[in-house]
């Protein structure tokens, strides 16, 4: 089952990774949010092939972190910060 997830989550984080370079073409920070984004994608298959409570935890909350950072990308926008918030 953690292989079968593992396979998920890399296929569907490397055609979101491709669809944002396309669709981001040309903004500021590129590298910045790719960098969170596969930090987020990192953290969820650490998730998923953690083998101790401890690795479970840490890459839990280093998913948690992560989508806060990347929910409150444009972090000048009060919607954004807002939404990481609540988030």
């Amino acid at each position: 089952l953690s292989l079968l997830f593992l396979l998920v989550i890399s296929l569907i984080g490397t055609f979101i990774v491709l669809f944002s370079i396309g669709y981001l073409h040309g903004k500021r920070d590129l590298g910045k949010f790719l960098m969170v984004l596969l930090g987020f994608m990192g953290a969820m298959l650490g998730i998923v092939s953690a083998d101790n409570l401890f690795l479970l935890f840490v890459f839990w909350e280093l998913t948690s972190i992560t989508s806060f950072l990347l929910i409150g990308f444009y972090h000048e926008d009060p919607v954004s910060r807002r939404s990481a918030l609540q988030a």
